[in-house]
């Protein structure tokens, strides 16, 4: 009864319930669909959730007190406060076709607009047409067509065979690297992202998450020191970015952060700094956070790249979904691959 209903924001709280109320509607969607859900596994919502938990909201049931419905708008940037994702949107099961995701997705696009923004970005599994549905109703659109790719670990004989005659080099992403990164990024998006990126690179330097996270950098190469920047990516997940100049460098980074998160990294030529505990970081053994998104559409003979030299596999397509207008300005140069949030 939408009479025993209520809703209001989350709290730092609310964080337990929250995410077992994800990995258990994540989990629903998986046994109806026969499609992985990484939002299943609730690792993942532990590790967002201090960060979701800033601008979420969620409906309650008044009669057992318990969280029934809850979604979240996340805040990009200060210096870009007209961007924002939504979601992940969960309803408990049991409770869907109540109109509780409606009205979850209400409550989120108010905030987000009151918080003055102008573009709204989500994605959506192609095999939910329910909830693509909603969204489309709700006034949002196709942006782009996007394929989850993973796990694998194999390692690539294209980093093996193109190190020698690549005209870039690869290390780790350092502290000092930020504004650089950034601008880079910025180039491609048409948005900064410094503290999205900031926080990619804090999260690399926890070894306890393995090697997936940590982002590597792409510089042309020049006697006597390193050139420009011309290629980023921020490791091996669904929630990663990555930019490059073309597509030769963006094969060489991704090829680099795969090999580098199995273990298969000891004979490449990535440049270390000798005190960066993340050379001797233990390889990552735990495959089902090895996912990573490519923008399908836009970048096919990237995703049969993929496929065929990398060993990957397609795990499910995903609608980039926005209501505004950002993404559909967004500079077409080079290679920008988004991630699920952004």
């Amino acid at each position: 009864d939408p009479r025993n209903m209520q809703s209001r924001d989350t709290t730092p709280d609310d964080g337990p319930e929250l995410v077992k109320l994800i990995a258990s509607s994540f989990k629903d969607l998986e046994n109806r669909t026969g499609f992985s859900e990484d939002l299943a596994d609730p690792r993942l919502s532990e590790l967002a959730m201090p960060e979701w938990n800033q601008n979420g909201v969620c409906v309650v049931d008044v009669a057992t007190n318990q969280i029934v419905g809850c979604n979240f708008v996340s805040v990009q940037e200060a210096g870009s406060p007209h961007v924002r994702s939504i979601g992940p949107v969960a309803v408990k099961p049991g409770f869907q076709g109540k109109g509780i995701g409606k009205k979850i997705m209400e409550l989120a696009i108010a905030k987000a607009k009151a918080q003055s923004a102008t573009s709204l970005r989500l994605t959506v599994d192609t095999h939910n047409p329910v909830s693509f549905s909603l969204y489309s109703r709700l006034g949002f659109e196709i942006r782009d067509v996007l394929s989850v790719v993973g796990p694998s670990s194999m390692p690539s004989k294209y980093v093996e065979q193109k190190f020698r005659e690549a005209t870039s080099d690869i290390r780790p992403m350092r502290d000092g690297d930020l504004e650089r990164v950034s601008s880079f990024v910025r180039r491609f998006c048409g948005f900064d992202r410094t503290k999205e990126i900031r926080a990619y690179l804090e999260t690399g330097k926890n070894l306890s998450l393995g090697r997936t996270s940590v982002p590597f950098i792409a510089f042309s190469k020049r006697d006597g020191g390193e050139g420009e920047i011309v290629g980023f990516i921020s490791g091996i997940a669904a929630a990663a970015i990555s930019a490059a100049e073309d597509e030769e460098i963006w094969k060489l980074l991704f090829a680099t952060a795969l090999n580098y998160a199995n273990g298969y990294d000891a004979d490449l030529p990535i440049v270390w700094d000798e005190s960066d505990s993340r050379r001797v970081a233990p390889p990552s053994t735990d495959h089902t956070l090895s996912i990573s998104m490519i923008n399908t559409t836009r970048y096919p003979t990237l995703f049969r790249w993929l496929l065929v030299d990398c060993g990957l596999t397609l795990i499910k397509g995903m609608y980039a979904m926005e209501m505004g207008d950002v993404m559909k300005k967004e500079p077409k140069i080079g290679v920008w691959m988004q991630s699920v949030e952004y």
